[in-house]
């Protein structure tokens, strides 16, 4: 009986990996855009940009106050969002009123929040950093 029992937590916990797998990677809608161009996008969802950097929304926080609720942020929304250029991740993190422009120094972008469309989606653009010439 502990055998049989083993066995169904090893097929629960696989079948939960395999689950979360299949959500992060496969169940999204993926767009192709240019550099400097505003894009928009659902939670899991990503964007190619330029043809060498992937931008995915993994998960939107709502810290605004609700009726008869104490606050627990600033009143905004937190966007989580993984930035892959190459062989390089970056996680970042974006607000709608604070914090809405993060440089990614060692990818060489600057990620921007421009519009909040709804609670479930966000309006970025992704620009390249312009190099500093050393004197």
């Amino acid at each position: 009986m502990k055998k049989l029992i083993k066995i169904l937590i090893t097929i629960a916990v696989l079948a939960g990996i395999v689950f979360g797998i299949y959500k992060v990677f496969f169940d999204c809608k993926g767009m192709n855009i240019p550099f400097k161009q505003e894009f928009t996008l659902k939670t899991f969802d990503y964007a190619k940009v330029g043809d060498e950097a992937i931008v995915k929304l993994m998960r939107i926080e709502d810290f605004r106050c609700k009726d008869n609720e104490d606050c627990k942020g600033d009143g905004e929304l937190e966007y989580k969002i993984i930035v892959i250029n190459d062989h390089k991740i970056a996680y970042v993190k974006l607000g709608s009123v604070a914090n809405t422009k993060r440089d990614i120094e060692k990818l060489g972008y600057r990620l921007s929040f421009i519009n909040a469309e709804s609670d479930d989606s966000v309006t970025l653009k992704l620009v390249r950093l312009e190099k500093k010439v050393k004197v």
